[in-house]
C-alpha cells in the first residue's frame, strides 16, 4: 500500500499538480456524463448554426487524378496495378488492409462496432461512457477501420482505372454514408478518441478533393454536416490533449481542425478553428520536436506520423493563401535529417524503435509499411525544395499531396551533404555508428529520457548488417490484449541490453504510463579512419539496493565487426545477463552462433576478460513467461532467438559479431586483447573502466 501511494506521488510529480488536476477533472466530468467536450446544449446551438446556404464544400489544391496518371505511368502496368485493383475490390467487400499487414474482414454491409476478431460489439453509447479496454478486443483494430485509411488506395486505384473510377468513388461513399449512420455525433466507439476523429477527417477531406463524384455520392449536406460535426468534437477535445496527452494526439487534432477551416471556410466557426489550430501547432512543434531534430515520443513511426500530419497542416495553410510557418518547416528539415541517418539505404527502413502502433497515415506510394522514404521525400521537397533521394516509387506521395510540378521543380539531392555517416543526436539520445555504405550500421540508445515514454530500451544496440536487421527491437505488438504480452514487448526483456534479476529499468504503472524515467549519460564518442566508437551508462537500476550502474560501448570497425563491452557495477550479488534479440537464423557450434541470412552468416560470440567463452542461453517463442518475440508490425509477433549470456564474476563481457567468418578472440595477457574477422584485425586494453590504446 505505501509503495503504491508512492508510485500514485510520483506519477503526479511527474506530470506535474495542474496537469494532474486537470485531468482528473476531466475523466471525473465524463464519467458523470457531462460531456466535457461540449454541453448538449452548446453542441446543438453550434449545430443550428449550420444553415443550409453554408453547406458548401471547398476541395483542398491537390492534382487531379488524370493528371497523376500521365505522371506516373509506370504504375499503370504490371503486377502492382493488378495488385492494387484488387484491393480496391476488397475494400468494397469489407476486407481492409490494417496496420499495412493485416487483412480483416469487417463484413459487407460493415458493422461499425463489432470486432472482426472476437466477434463482439462495443455498445452505441456516448463516446465519454465506454469502456475501451476489454479483455478479448482490441480497440485499435475498430479504429483502424474508422480512420478510413481505405480511402487512399481506393483513389490510387481511381487513378490507374478511369473506367472504373465512378463505380469505386460510389463504393465508397456507400461506406461513408453507413458511417454516418450508424456513428451519430457524440455516440459509439469511433468518438472515443480526438485523434481518430481527427485521421478520418483528413481521410474525407482527401477524398472529397481527388475523387470529383465522392462528395455528390454521400450527399453534399450530409457531408458538410458530418465534417462540421467532427471539428466542432474537436475544437472542445483539443484543448484536453494539449493538457493531458500532448504528443501526436495534439498535432492530429490541430492539424484536422485547420484542414476543416480550409475545406469549410464558409462555416461559421472556421476562422476559429484556424486560430486554435496554428496557435496549437506553433506549441506543439516547439515543445514536440528536439532541436537536434528527434521526437519527444522517441519512437520512429510516430515521428514519420507527427510529420506526415505537419505535411497535411502545411497544405491547409497554403490552402487558405497563407504562407506556411517557418518553425513547421524547420521541424520538418531537422526530423528528415534525423531519420535519414538512421535508415538503410536499400530499403528505406529504420530500426523498431519505441512505441509503434502501425500508424500509416496516407499511404500513397507502392512501397512497404516499414519504408520512410515517401514521407522523407515528400518533407524534404515541402521543407527545402530539395529531394534527399533521387526519383523512385515512393515519389508517388509527394505526387499526390505536392503536385507534379513542384516535385519536378525541387532540386536534386545535396551531394555535399551526405546522411550516411556516423552521427551522434545527444538531446535524442541515439548515436549511429555507419560503415562505408549505408547497407551496414548500428544505432545505439543512450541518454537520459526527456518525456514520458513507452519502451525501457536504454543502451540498446541495434544492428543491420547487408541490409538485414539481424540484431533487433522486439517492437510493440499490441497495446490492448495479454498484460503479460504488453509489459514484455515494451519491458528490457524485449531489448538488447543488460538484465538484472527480472528488474525493470522505469517501474511499469500504467500501461502508457512509465515511472522513474532512466537516467543516462554519454561518456565518449569517436569516429577516427575505420574506427567508431561510442560509450555510455544508465541508472534504471539504482533504484534497487545495492545500486547497478550498467556501462556499455560499442567499436565497430567497418564493415563487418561489432566488438560490445557491458559493465555492471555493483551486479556481482545478483543475477544479471546480457540479452540479445536475433531475427535470423541461428546455428550453434563450439559456443559460437552463426546468424544465417540470405545475404551470409554473420557470426557472433562472447567472452570473458580472462578470454574465455562464456556459456549462454537460447531460447524462441515461449510463452510462460514470453521470450523471443519479435513483432515487426502491430498485431503480429512472430518467433526470434533470444540470446541470454550470464554476466561473470568479473562483472564485464566482451560479445563479438563478426561477418564472413566466426571471429577469432585471443587474450595476450596484461588485459590486452586482440580481435580477428574476416579481413578486420584490431587490439585494445580491456580495463574495469573502459577501452584504452586501441590499435588496428
Amino acid at each position: 500500500m505505501v509503495q503504491h501511494v508512492g508510485h500514485m506521488l510520483a506519477e503526479v510529480a511527474q506530470l506535474g499538480l495542474g496537469t494532474a488536476a486537470y485531468r482528473l477533472g476531466w475523466e471525473a466530468r465524463a464519467r458523470l456524463g457531462l460531456a466535457p467536450a461540449l454541453l448538449a446544449s452548446e453542441w446543438r446551438r453550434r449545430i443550428a448554426q449550420l444553415r443550409p446556404c453554408a453547406a458548401t464544400l471547398t476541395p483542398l489544391p491537390l492534382p487531379d487524378l488524370d493528371q497523376l496518371a500521365r505522371r506516373m505511368p509506370s504504375e499503370q502496368t504490371g503486377r502492382a496495378r493488378d495488385v492494387l485493383l484488387h484491393r480496391a475490390d476488397a475494400i468494397l467487400a469489407g476486407k481492409v488492409l490494417c496496420y499495412g499487414h493485416m487483412l480483416l474482414d469487417f463484413g459487407e454491409p460493415i458493422d461499425w462496432h463489432r470486432d472482426p476478431i472476437s466477434g463482439q460489439r462495443f455498445a452505441l453509447s456516448h463516446w465519454s461512457s465506454l469502456s475501451l479496454r476489454q479483455s478479448s478486443i482490441d480497440v485499435k483494430d475498430l479504429w483502424e477501420l474508422g480512420r478510413f485509411s481505405q480511402v487512399y488506395p481506393i483513389a490510387r486505384a481511381a487513378m490507374l482505372s478511369p473506367s472504373r473510377r465512378a463505380w469505386l468513388t460510389r463504393g465508397l461513399a456507400r461506406q461513408v454514408r453507413s458511417f454516418i449512420a450508424q456513428n451519430p455525433a457524440g455516440y459509439g466507439v469511433h468518438w472515443a478518441s480526438g485523434q481518430e476523429i481527427a485521421i478520418r477527417q483528413l481521410a474525407w477531406s482527401f477524398a472529397a478533393s481527388v475523387l470529383p463524384q465522392f462528395v455528390d455520392a454521400v450527399g453534399s449536406v450530409r457531408l458538410v454536416r458530418a465534417l462540421y460535426e467532427a471539428a466542432l468534437h474537436l475544437e472542445g477535445t483539443l484543448p484536453f490533449a494539449e493538457r493531458a496527452i500532448p504528443n501526436n494526439h495534439v498535432l492530429a487534432e490541430a492539424t484536422a481542425l485547420l484542414v476543416s477551416a480550409a475545406i469549410l471556410p464558409d462555416a461559421p466557426r472556421a476562422d476559429r478553428w484556424r486560430f486554435l489550430a496554428r496557435r496549437a501547432l506553433d506549441r506543439a512543434v516547439s515543445q514536440q520536436f528536439y532541436p537536434d531534430g528527434g521526437y519527444l515520443q522517441q519512437s520512429h513511426n510516430y515521428q514519420r506520423f507527427a510529420l506526415d500530419l505537419l505535411i497535411w497542416a502545411t497544405i491547409a495553410q497554403e490552402a487558405g493563401g497563407l504562407l506556411p510557418r517557418p518553425s513547421w518547416l524547420a521541424a520538418m528539415r531537422r526530423s528528415v535529417a534525423f531519420l535519414r541517418a538512421q535508415q538503410c539505404a536499400k530499403t528505406g527502413r529504420l530500426p523498431n524503435y519505441g512505441a509503434n502502433d502501425g500508424a500509416w497515415l496516407c499511404p500513397l506510394a507502392d512501397t512497404a509499411f516499414g519504408d520512410f522514404r515517401p514521407t522523407l521525400q515528400t518533407a524534404a521537397i515541402l521543407a527545402g525544395q530539395r529531394r534527399c533521394y533521387p526519383p523512385g516509387p515512393y515519389d508517388a506521395h509527394a505526387l499526390w499531396l505536392l503536385g507534379p510540378q513542384r516535385v519536378d521543380d525541387a532540386l536534386p539531392p545535396d551531394a555535399r551533404r551526405p546522411s550516411m555517416q556516423s552521427q551522434s543526436f545527444p538531446i535524442s539520445g541515439l548515436h549511429v555508428l555507419r560503415g562505408t555504405d549505408g547497407e551496414h550500421f548500428a544505432s545505439f540508445r543512450c541518454g537520459s529520457l526527456r518525456d514520458r515514454f513507452a519502451h525501457q530500451d536504454m543502451l540498446h544496440l541495434d544492428l543491420t548488417w547487408r541490409t538485414h536487421n539481424l540484431v533487433a527491437d522486439g517492437g510493440s505488438f499490441r497495446y490492448n490484449g495479454a498484460a503479460a504480452l504488453h509489459r514484455h514487448f515494451s519491458g528490457p526483456e524485449s531489448h538488447n541490453t543488460l538484465l538484472v534479476d527480472g528488474y525493470q529499468q522505469m517501474h511499469h504503472h500504467r500501461r502508457f504510463t512509465m515511472l522513474y524515467p532512466t537516467r543516462a549519460r554519454l561518456l565518449d564518442w569517436m569516429c577516427d579512419g575505420p574506427v567508431r566508437y561510442v560509450c555510455g551508462e544508465h541508472f534504471g537500476y539504482c533504484r534497487y539496493v545495492p545500486r547497478v550502474v550498467h556501462r556499455r560501448a560499442v567499436l565497430y570497425f567497418v564493415d563487418d565487426l561489432w566488438l560490445v563491452f557491458d559493465w555492471a557495477y555493483g551486479a556481482t550479488a545478483r543475477t544479471a545477463r546480457v540479452h540479445w534479440l536475433i531475427d535470423a537464423e541461428v546455428t550453434s557450434a563450439d559456443r559460437v552462433l552463426a546468424l544465417e541470412c540470405d545475404a551470409g552468416t554473420l557470426y557472433a560470440a562472447a567472452v570473458d576478460q580472462r578470454g574465455g567463452t562464456l556459456e549462454s542461453e537460447l531460447a524462441r517463442g515461449a510463452s510462460d513467461p514470453p521470450r523471443g518475440w519479435i513483432s515487426r508490425h502491430y498485431g503480429q509477433r512472430s518467433p526470434a532467438w533470444s540470446w541470454s549470456i550470464a554476466l561473470p564474476a568479473s562483472g564485464s563481457l566482451l560479445t563479438v559479431f563478426s561477418g564472413g567468418r566466426p571471429p577469432r578472440i585471443v587474450c595476450r595477457g596484461d588485459r590486452r586483447f586482440s580481435v580477428e574477422a574476416a579481413d578486420s584485425e584490431l587490439s585494445f586494453e580491456w580495463h574495469a573502466a573502459g577501452l584504452r590504446d586501441i590499435r588496428y
